[in-house]
């Protein structure tokens, strides 16, 4: 096919917001182009025998058809001013195609954006990087092995990647930070307006040393379509997944087979199996997924990161409180106590202790870590 020149900065600029607004466009449809097309900028200057070619939907063909006659409907006149006055207002970047800083692993993916919107640190593209995700109802069990692996990671000098969702996302991107480490957001909306509202605060956290990432335009609200859509750039951007706590319908499972298609490493952590939430992570190692237990489960499979790799033995969070320094009765109860939830009659039946010290006995070991109330009883805490 042959175009034109690549246009002045200026120009430029708009026309990569254009091809992010092209109506209909899909994963499958940038890659018909980008086998064809050094730069998908280049779409904006084929005449539309050409673009037909190219399966193009027939609204990006009539969108790309009214940019070269000068003549875009009012409303997409107004949209394309919104997201310039967006992209200055909010310092917001635009990685586009053929800018040296787009990450080089998400060229290789099928279908990657054209176009990346970016606030924040755009080195943080450029790092060795895994991704996190996981149930957005996690267990306090899943949302501290999220925040202490994501914390292990971050102390690497790795790069943590979520969705910024509620549950794993969130107390991932929040253990990088603890351990002052890179994280990035990847959103299925305009990075100007972080979603969900309930995590405005951490996005702004994440701005100091990492990055809000999306292929959509600023101004784009979420929609449940684009989250699988997203999790393709949360696989791409990175070395690896890990799974922290997943069901066998959670949208996580989505970005694992992404993973999987794309040659990236899989890891999921186990749990009980009486517990559904963990199933999916279950049903990945089944599949082949690295079972993980310890951050050198994970260095292990990526030791060509170049990155050293912690002693043996080490795991994601510092060593638990040691079980010598209880009282006898303490010792006795946490001895019956196991990681499946158990009643308060149960544990009465099997200790000997009356209800009242029975319970006195369960606080003082939530309040030293070794137990946990759950809605089925009481569990000895993982740790």
């Amino acid at each position: 096919m042959t175009v034109t020149e690549r246009p002045p900065a200026a120009e430029s600029l708009d026309k990569h917001h254009i091809l992010a607004l092209l109506p209909g466009m899909k994963p499958d449809h940038w890659q018909v182009v980008l086998d064809q097309l050094d730069d998908p900028v280049q779409l904006l200057q084929l005449p539309p025998t050409s673009l037909k070619a190219l399966s193009m939907p027939a609204g990006a063909r009539r969108l790309i058809g009214d940019w070269q006659r000068g003549h875009m409907d009012s409303q997409w006149q107004e949209r394309l001013e919104q997201i310039r006055h967006k992209c200055r207002s909010r310092h917001i970047q635009v990685v586009d195609w053929c800018d040296p800083r787009y990450p080089e692993s998400l060229r290789h993916i099928h279908g990657p954006p054209p176009v990346l919107y970016l606030r924040g640190n755009p080195g943080a593209l450029s790092r060795p990087c895994l991704a996190m995700v996981g149930s957005r109802h996690a267990s306090r069990d899943g949302l501290n092995h999220a925040a202490g692996f994501a914390r292990a990671l971050a102390e690497q000098g790795i790069a943590v990647v979520s969705g910024l969702a509620l549950g794993v996302d969130g107390a991932a991107h929040r253990g990088a930070l603890e351990a002052s480490g890179v994280t990035l957001g990847v959103l299925a909306n305009g990075v100007d307006t972080p979603y969900p509202r309930q995590h405005g605060a951490l996005a702004t956290e994440i701005l100091n040393n990492g990055a809000l990432v999306s292929e959509l335009p600023p101004g784009t609200p979420a929609r449940a379509h684009l989250f699988p859509q997203r999790n393709r750039i949360i696989s791409g951007l990175c070395r690896g997944v890990l799974v922290v706590e997943a069901g066998v319908r959670s949208g996580s499972l989505i970005t694992a087979r992404l993973a999987m298609e794309q040659g990236r490493e899989v890891f999921a952590i186990p749990g009980s199996i009486h517990n559904p939430g963990v199933r999916g992570c279950h049903r990945l190692i089944r599949a082949g997924a690295v079972l993980v237990e310890t951050l050198e489960d994970i260095l292990t499979e990526l030791a060509d990161w170049g990155l050293e790799t912690l002693e043996t033995g080490s795991g994601a969070t510092p060593p638990g409180p040691d079980p010598e320094s209880l009282e006898p009765s303490a010792r006795q109860l946490l001895d019956v106590l196991t990681y499946e939830p158990r009643s308060s009659d149960q544990l009465c039946e099997d200790t000997g202790l009356a209800a009242a010290e029975l319970l006195q006995t369960l606080l003082t070991l939530e309040m030293e870590g070794f137990a946990e109330a759950t809605p089925g009883g009481y569990r000895k805490r993982a740790g």
